[in-house]
């Protein structure tokens, strides 16, 4: 499904940029939330995404979809226009202007690692081209940092003080900017969009249960998600295992690991892979390999005891299903939301990790989960409220 801006399309179109089409369940599940509220927002326009695979984002999003290919450089537009490809480039660039607005939306989007920004710059560079392109940009839910280069610190501010909106979704974030000269427009603190997620149908869990061969009725069931690149971490690794066989042997539970990444250099599955030889006949351990959808993933949660989560949004996931968890923070953004819900100690860094890490937290969250849960359910409403924050200002800006 492409963008439809003729004129026997009377809407206008604005279009949704982010990290979207990688099958990164994180970014996929705010899209999806960021859809549903932009339809109620905006009910005479149409919404198209750019996207690294369109056919995957048309298919799961039920929305319009075009390459992302942004121009992020008046080099990039040269490139684009001489190269094997340029029908479609074209074809593209000109439903891209007919646009009315863009919508910059995702989690952590504005961020590099020491010497390296080239994402990031390439990234900054297609909003700037919108913006000289006389486009309306609200960056929405975002968040900021780390920032190791100066090049970022400097692209970032001449770029969004010359965007219309922006709102991020934690203090940081808000700090990140301030310090780097970023004034005009005003940034509201808000929070992630991804919250907001709904699971999919439970008649829908349970055949995907029955295809993978789970039950969840009699044993504990603990989710696990970990960033596939990090297994290599030779502590992280001998962390995990020793827990797993711990938690099979002392409680007879269930462990089901999740990949968060299905694509790309940053897939989770190769990593995961790895730890299958550490655990041989174990038939308590299972490796959810097919890729699903971020509401399925939210509904498998649903029927898991606790979540032992890497990914950031395994951790959102869980408090959507108000399920205990125990984090293992790899970038700032992890630690930052297990501040912003008072539980620091329901978090250990990656660097700090030992073998018994993940064991100690475990066993107090165990006996304490039926209170943690009560707590969830409160952390889940306040959440909410911020998320929905993010449309609020957006809706009154519409208006």
């Amino acid at each position: 499904m492409v963008c439809n801006t003729t004129e026997q399309n009377s809407k206008k179109t604005i279009l949704i940029l982010g990290y979207y089409g990688n099958a990164n369940t994180g970014d996929e599940a705010i899209l999806s939330c960021m859809l549903n509220q932009l339809r109620d927002i905006y009910p005479d326009m149409e919404f198209c995404v750019l996207s690294g695979n369109t056919d995957f984002t048309s298919k799961m999003h039920k929305t319009a979809s075009l390459p992302n290919i942004l121009p992020s450089n008046y080099v990039r537009y040269i490139i684009g226009m001489l190269g094997r490809n340029r029908v479609n480039f074209i074809n593209t660039l000109n439903r891209i202007k007919e646009s009315s607005a863009l919508i910059v939306v995702g989690g952590g989007l504005f961020f590099d690692k020491p010497a390296k920004n080239k994402y990031l710059l390439e990234f900054l560079g297609k909003i700037s081209w919108m913006k000289k392109s006389g486009k309306t940009i609200n960056v929405i839910g975002v968040g900021v940092g780390p920032l190791y280069e100066n090049k970022s610190k400097i692209a970032l501010r001449k770029i969004l003080n010359t965007v219309d909106l922006i709102t991020v979704r934690d203090n940081e974030s808000k700090e990140a900017l301030n310090q780097i000269g970023v004034s005009n427009p005003e940034t509201y603190i808000t929070g992630d969009i991804a919250i907001l997620l709904e699971p999919s149908p439970s008649k829908q869990i349970v055949e995907i249960m029955k295809g993978e061969k789970l039950t969840a009725d009699k044993n504990p069931v603990i989710a696990i998600s970990i960033r596939g690149s990090d297994v290599q971490n030779p502590m992280l690794k001998k962390s995990i295992i020793k827990f797993c066989r711990y938690a099979t042997e002392q409680y007879n539970a269930q462990i089901w690991f999740f990949p968060f990444q299905f694509s790309g250099n940053d897939d989770d599955r190769p990593g995961i892979r790895t730890l299958e030889n550490e655990f041989g006949e174990n038939n308590n351990v299972f490796f959810l390999y097919k890729e699903k959808s971020p509401m399925d993933i939210l509904g498998l949660f649903s029927k898991a005891d606790i979540v032992i989560g890497e990914r950031f949004h395994s951790i959102i996931f869980s408090i959507i299903a108000q399920k205990p968890f125990i984090g293992i923070s790899y970038l700032p953004k992890v630690e930052r939301l297990f501040s912003e819900i008072g539980h620091k100690e329901w978090c250990v860094n990656l660097d700090n990790i030992d073998e018994d890490s993940l064991i100690k937290r475990f066993d107090n969250i165990w006996i304490e989960k039926d209170e943690i849960k009560l707590e969830l359910a409160d952390i889940l409403i306040s959440l909410r409220k911020k998320a929905l924050l993010n449309f609020e200002i957006l809706s009154k800006k519409a208006t």
